[in-house]
């Protein structure tokens, strides 16, 4: 499950070390160059990119603990470029709500919004489950809000829908 990010960190440290004994062994040769900047790109891939798309994956297939494991690996999120910061916190967020962690799930999956940068469908599943982090804490206000905001964006997505509706019943069943 780890092993691309373990990969790529391994690679990293043979790059930077093989460059250093280049570097030592031979000063006059400039080849060393190479494998420093292939670090740089290796760092630059973490730092950036992350493994947020494939903990995403691992949300769609039900396993939250694993996507648990591989979205704490990020060291910095701030650094993520927008799009896969976006799906960092969703993704966080969903696996919170898993977690029944709401106020830190309605946390990360608002700042997941505010950023943008989501597909239509993944941004309707972030409303949706922003919508259950508000059921659960009994903020009904809030919860109504965000099913406005779905009926206005509408999907095709089966699931979307079902999740909203049954959401909008037990909503109902409540006033």
């Amino acid at each position: 499950m780890f092993r691309f990010v373990s990969i790529k960190i391994l690679l990293l440290i043979a790059s930077v070390s093989l460059g250093a004994y280049m570097q030592i062994s031979d000063p006059a040769s400039k080849d060393y160059l190479y494998l420093y900047f292939s670090a740089l790109i290796l760092l630059a891939s973490i730092l950036l990119f992350g493994d947020v798309m494939r903990a995403y994956a691992l949300i769609k297939r039900g396993q939250f603990e694993k996507a648990s494991k591989m979205l704490s690996q990020v060291i910095f999120p701030s650094l993520l470029i927008k799009r896969n910061r976006s799906y960092y916190y969703m993704c966080s967020g969903i696996v919170q709500l898993e977690e029944k962690k709401f106020d830190e799930a309605r946390s990360n999956l608002q700042k997941s919004l505010e950023i943008g940068r989501l597909l239509k469908r993944d941004q309707l599943l972030a409303r949706l489950n922003l919508a259950h982090a508000f059921f659960a804490k009994k903020n009904y206000e809030a919860t109504q809000k965000c099913i406005e905001e779905y009926e206005a964006l509408s999907s095709k997505d089966l699931r979307i829908k079902q999740g909203f509706e049954e959401l909008k019943s037990a909503l109902s069943r409540l006033s």
